[in-house]
């Protein structure tokens, strides 16, 4: 039996399986099979019972590291979203929680030449979407990653330090364009359930924004709830396959369905009262925009952190279904607070007009991230 030197990490609400690209074979076929293999997928149980793969979205996941040859870049990055289902690795999105957890690996690994205290500044081409991330890893005098900390993150048990991660022009492109359509808003069709007034957005991931009543939710629902509505995720799929042809993404409903990593779709509303998913009361004025976002199928149990970029990026943005529901105006830099299923998320983005296309320039959250295990995954 062969074995594969990896590190299971959890960074910001997600887990993921960590390797070196050296230790992968080169054809990425092969590659491929070895990583389905490690995670457990297809399973056509959902359990991934036979690999290290957790069996929700925030848990099967997979990120090859490589030192970079990139000028002022320390390491490339590339994630692959694994399907639990099917023998299907999405290259097409960022996972912005696992990002975090990036920097902690890359200095672990040894691939960071300059590491200082407090902070050590990792420097991050993610390869999915070409662009750069600055991942700010705090690191004591003996230039060990501190993991424990204050922070405490909705949908984490425990704390950990902060991890702020900025993320350099994640729009579209070498420009950084937002609006793949040049529309804050517009009507989408969608076969079989009519039109929807949307926002589409390409920031963080690509992300479809829509009204949480006009999915026929009455903001009563909870997680499983809405997770064991076979008929509303049948619905919110097909907005989203309708939106990745509508915005380039694919050019069919067919081929979309083929990429459930990306577009995300989040509903959002108004601040309000509600409960968290552990019984917790959160208020209204703890938040600026009351937000879930859907993951590989299903409800997130928190919120993608590249979903949290793009809502900061549409809050920004006059007109779009995000700005439409802020009670307030979005400053520049400022915090967006998010109340989602776990809780509250803050994330920031400065955002830019020219040439009547938005652009936006930056985008930071903070994170908590550390190594669960080290070790050698055997493989078939």
């Amino acid at each position: 039996m062969k074995s594969i030197p990896v590190s299971l990490m959890r960074g910001g609400t997600s887990k993921g399986v960590f390797m070196l690209r050296s230790d992968l074979p080169d054809d990425t076929t092969e590659r491929d099979k070895i990583l389905l293999q490690l995670i457990g997928s297809p399973d056509p149980y959902s359990k991934q019972i036979n690999g290290l793969g957790g069996a929700t979205s925030s848990t099967s996941k997979v990120v090859v590291v490589d030192k970079s040859n990139r000028q002022n870049i320390d390491v490339d990055y590339l994630f692959g979203h694994v399907a639990i289902k099917e023998p299907v690795i999405d290259y097409s999105g960022n996972c912005g929680n696992l990002t975090s957890a990036v920097g902690v690996f890359a200095i672990e690994q040894g691939l960071i030449e300059n590491v200082t205290s407090p902070i050590t500044e990792v420097r991050v081409w993610q390869e999915n979407l070409g662009q750069t991330i600055i991942v700010n890893v705090p690191v004591d005098e003996q230039k060990q990653v501190i993991t424990k900390g204050d922070t405490k993150l909705a949908g984490v048990t425990g704390k950990g330090a902060p991890i702020v991660i900025d993320f350099i022009k994640p729009g579209n492109g070498d420009e950084s364009l937002v609006l793949p359509t040049g529309k804050v808003k517009e009507l989408l069709e969608v076969d079989y359930y009519g039109s929807f007034e949307v926002s589409l957005v390409q920031a963080g991931n690509a992300t479809v924004f829509v009204r949480e009543f006009d999915l026929g939710l009455s903001g009563k629902e909870i997680y499983d709830e809405i997770n064991n509505n076979d008929e509303l995720l049948k619905k919110v799929e097909a907005i989203r396959c309708s939106a990745s042809v509508k915005m380039g993404l694919t050019k069919t409903i067919e081929e979309a369905k083929q990429r459930p990593g990306t577009p995300k779709l989040a509903f959002v509303n108004k601040p309000r009262n509600y409960i968290n998913s552990q019984g917790e009361k959160i208020k209204a004025n703890e938040m600026d925009v009351y937000a879930r976002i859907f993951s590989m199928g299903k409800l997130h149990h928190a919120f993608t952190g590249t979903g949290a970029i793009a809502i900061a990026v549409a809050a920004n943005i006059p007109n779009t279904i995000v700005a439409d529901c802020l009670l307030k105006t979005q400053k520049q830099s400022q915090p967006l607070r998010i109340g989602h299923t776990a809780g509250t998320l803050e994330c920031s983005a400065v955002v830019s007009i020219n040439n009547e296309n938005w652009i936006t320039e930056k985008a930071s959250l903070v994170r908590t991230a550390r190594t669960l295990l080290r070790g050698d995954a055997c493989i078939n």
